[in-house]
């Protein structure tokens, strides 16, 4: 980028840039600030009936066991 003397619409974005790049650094985090309450929020095992297995397609079937796995493997119940 050149600076050019008359105008200043460089410079002016220049200094713009220059500053939000100084506010790049406040977005860093040092990992995630998640306890398990918030990560298992989501994760309640799904339970059915045994009348309600029969009507499950092979998607619905391996979703909720997806869904059922995941929940189990960060410790949810």
């Amino acid at each position: 980028m050149r600076l050019r003397k008359s105008g200043g619409k460089n410079v002016t974005r220049l200094m713009t840039m220059l500053g939000l790049l100084m506010l790049l650094p406040s977005c860093v985090t040092n990992g995630l600030a998640l306890d398990r309450a918030t990560i298992c929020a989501g994760w309640e095992a799904i339970m059915l009936d045994p009348a309600s297995i029969d009507g499950l397609t092979e998607r619905d079937a391996r979703d909720i066991l997806a869904h059922n796995e995941f929940g189990l493997s960060q410790g949810c119940w």
